[in-house]
């Protein structure tokens, strides 16, 4: 699906122009004919020439191959799905993998078998400790995150003793769940159920297989609608500086193509612009990616409190308070998820969304 408000790098093409001559016999032409025809053709400049300089103004965009590795996508991911499509329109070669868990794709980006990653910044900062050359450049959603449990289950060690899921024992969901715990019932006995992906856990919340977990924003309006579920706490609220999902990418990668870098967050930052600006175009996305889940009754709505909640940020969300509000979250003095203490430069880098925000402008 094309955006109509994306900013594209053009191509000049040099034009032949053949020039026909015309007249009567040279024989005939006299010396001032001749140095009226020499000034004439001194003034007219070369098109040749021209487009040769207009080329070295205007380099063509070097297209590249390379993968974007995902976690189960749901409507967090549509603008990035859409980036990319863009991205291919324009001649790129991008593959795009789902795996299982988030710790895979950090480990495949920090091998090189991908370029770049999205998912929990929890794992990435996990595998920037154990020596991962990868990076965070640009926000995927803003926190989206909430736990929701089954009405009659309340209070804290009520909620953790249930049958609770989470994504992974790395997921960022999962590790903020566990702060909340550790901070409100640290006595509990808390051993959480995996089942990857948050409609999986919506599914078997609904089926009656489980009775707690962190859901995504839109799986909440679902248990809203459905009824007979509470909301426990909401992560959106009571963390809104705390950045859990990004964009990563290899950094040796990203060195060697920094215009491919640049040109993925450019066009990640228009769907987000487009999103928050154009009506419908969020259910738009959702009847091409996610065909099942739009044909639903209560899609429309979802993707309305997507937009009304600001979740694509204009700006890409990551900025040095950002990050360092973040890293301190994960760190020692927080989940404890990282031993280390990292500064803004160890787990991300802004340069490429810096280079596009003074291309684009900001919003």
């Amino acid at each position: 699906m094309k955006s109509t408000a994306l900013i594209r790098g053009t191509t000049l093409l040099a034009a032949s122009i053949m020039l026909a001559a015309c007249g009567g016999d040279d024989t005939d032409s006299t010396d001032d004919d001749n140095a009226a025809a020499e000034e004439s053709a001194d003034d007219q400049a070369d098109p040749a020439d021209e487009a040769e300089s207009d080329d070295e103004m205007e380099p063509e965009v070097e297209l590249t191959e390379f993968t974007v590795a995902f976690t189960s996508v749901g409507l967090g991911s549509l603008p990035l799905l859409a980036a990319i499509d863009e991205l291919r329109d324009d001649g790129h070669t991008i593959e795009t993998p789902e795996l299982a868990e988030s710790e895979l794709v950090a480990e495949g980006v920090a091998q090189g078998r991908f370029a770049f990653g999205s998912g929990a910044n929890n794992g990435t900062m996990i595998a920037v400790e154990q020596g991962a050359s990868i990076k965070w450049i640009v926000d995927r959603t803003a926190n989206e995150w909430l736990v929701y449990a089954r009405e009659g289950i309340d209070g804290c060690q009520a909620v953790a003793e249930s049958r609770i899921a989470i994504h992974s024992p790395g997921s960022v969901s999962g590790a903020m769940l566990r702060d909340w715990i550790n901070n409100n019932c640290p006595d509990a006995n808390y051993e959480p159920l995996i089942i990857e992906g948050s409609q999986n856990r919506l599914a078997a919340m609904l089926a009656d297989q489980i009775d707690a977990s962190p859901v995504e924003f839109g799986d909440a309006l679902l248990l809203d609608e459905e009824g007979g579920f509470r909301q426990v706490v909401s992560f959106a609220a009571d963390v809104p500086d705390l950045h859990p999902t990004s964009v990563y990418g290899n950094t040796d990668w990203m060195a060697d193509n920094p215009e491919a870098t640049q040109a993925l967050i450019r066009e990640l930052l228009l769907q987000h612009r487009q999103i928050n600006s154009e009506p419908g175009y969020l259910m738009q996305l959702m009847e091409e990616y996610l065909p099942e889940e739009a044909a639903g009754e209560s899609a429309q709505a979802i993707t309305d409190a997507y937009v009304e909640a600001e979740i694509f940020p204009n700006n890409g969300g990551l900025n040095d308070a950002a990050v360092e509000y973040t890293i301190g979250f994960f760190g020692p003095d927080g989940t404890g998820d990282v031993e280390s203490s990292f500064s803004v430069d160890d787990v991300s880098d802004l340069s490429y969304l810096e280079a596009v925000l003074d291309e684009i402008g900001t919003e």
